[in-house]
C-alpha cells in the first residue's frame, strides 16, 4: 500500500537518467470499485508538464522513491486546460468531500492509499483521519499507518461539488446507487447543496426521482435548480404527481411555466389539478 502523501515526493525517471517533479495523477474514475490510474502528469528541467500513460510505467521503486519510465521526453505537452474534465487524486480527490458508504457519513479525505495490481496502480482506500494530515504537514515524518480510518474505496464516493461534471445517469453502477432512497436523501442533507445535486446526478432516473422526493423542501429545491432543464425534465415525469406538484408550485412562474408545458400531457394536467389553480400557481400559469 502506498499513500499518495508519499508517492507525490517520488521523482519520474526514464532509462537515460533523465528526470522530472511527479506533479499528479488521474485516474479513471467510474472504471470499476477501485479507479485505476491512467495518465501521470510531471515538469521536467524545461519547466513544462508533460503526462505519460500509465502502461509507460515499468517499475515502481519504493526503495529510490522513483517512478521509472522508458522515456520522459516521449510526454505529451498539457495545455492549461487539457485536464479540466478529468480526475486528478492531488488536484480533485484530496482534501475533498466523500461519502463513507459504509458508516453512512460524508467526511474528508485527508489522503489516499494506492496499490499496486496487475501491472495497475489502483485507487484502494480513503484515509480519513487528522493522522493523515499530519502525515502531510510533516512530509511522511509522522508515518504510522494510517489504520481504522482507512476506508475501503469500494465503499466511498467521491463528490467535487460541480453537478455540471456529471453527465445524467453516469452512476448507474456506481456505489452509491446500491442505497435506499431514504438513505441517499438523508447523506444530501448533510452535506452542501452543490454536493447534492451532483450526487442525485450520479443516480439512474427512476432511483433520482424517488431520493428527490424524500428530500425536504428547501433542499429539495436547491437541488433541482441546479440540474439541467433536460434532466429536471426527466426526473420530475417520474415523480409522484403530489411530489411533482409540491415541487412545480415552489418554482418561479417562468419555469414553472415551461416544465407544465413539456412534462407529458397526461402527468401535466393531474399536476395543475393537483395545484388547485390558484392565481400564482401552476394552474393560473396555464390557463
Amino acid at each position: 500500500m502506498l499513500m499518495l502523501s508519499e508517492l507525490r515526493r517520488f521523482r519520474v525517471g526514464d532509462e537515460r537518467g533523465a528526470r522530472a517533479r511527479l506533479d499528479d495523477l488521474a485516474v479513471a474514475l467510474l472504471d470499476g470499485d477501485y479507479p485505476p490510474v491512467t495518465l501521470l502528469l510531471y515538469t521536467g528541467d524545461d519547466k513544462r508538464q508533460r503526462s505519460l500513460k500509465w502502461e509507460s510505467v515499468s517499475a515502481v521503486s519504493h526503495e529510490d522513491k522513483e517512478i521509472r519510465v522508458e522515456d520522459l521526453g516521449a510526454g505529451e505537452p498539457v495545455a492549461p486546460d487539457s485536464f479540466k474534465d478529468e480526475v486528478l487524486l492531488a488536484r480533485d480527490v484530496l482534501d475533498a468531500l466523500v461519502l463513507d458508504l459504509q458508516n453512512r457519513r460524508a467526511t474528508r479525505a485527508n489522503d489516499l492509499a494506492l496499490e499496486e495490481e496487475g501491472g495497475k496502480l489502483v485507487l484502494r482506500a480513503a484515509d480519513t483521519s487528522a493522522r493523515a494530515l499530519l502525515r502531510r504537514l510533516t512530509r511522511g515524518l509522522f508515518s504510522e499507518p494510517p489504520g481504522h480510518a482507512l476506508y475501503d474505496w469500494k465503499y466511498v464516493e467521491f463528490l467535487r461539488g460541480d453537478p455540471g461534471a456529471v453527465r445524467s445517469g453516469a452512476g448507474e453502477h456506481l456505489r452509491i446507487a446500491r442505497l435506499q432512497p431514504g438513505e441517499i436523501a438523508s447523506l444530501s442533507a448533510a452535506i452542501p447543496y452543490m454536493h447534492a445535486a451532483e450526487l442525485l446526478k450520479l443516480l439512474p432516473d427512476p432511483l433520482a426521482a424517488r431520493t428527490l422526493e424524500l428530500m425536504s423542501s428547501e433542499r429539495q429545491l436547491q437541488v433541482f435548480e441546479e440540474l439541467d432543464e433536460e434532466e429536471a425534465l426527466k426526473i420530475l415525469a417520474l415523480m409522484s404527481p403530489d411530489d411533482a406538484a409540491d415541487l412545480v408550485g415552489r418554482l418561479e412562474t417562468p419555469a414553472a411555466r415551461r416544465y407544465l408545458e413539456r412534462m407529458p400531457k397526461r402527468k401535466s394536467a393531474t399536476v395543475i389539478e393537483l395545484l388547485c389553480y390558484p392565481e400564482d400557481t401552476a394552474g393560473g400559469i396555464m390557463t
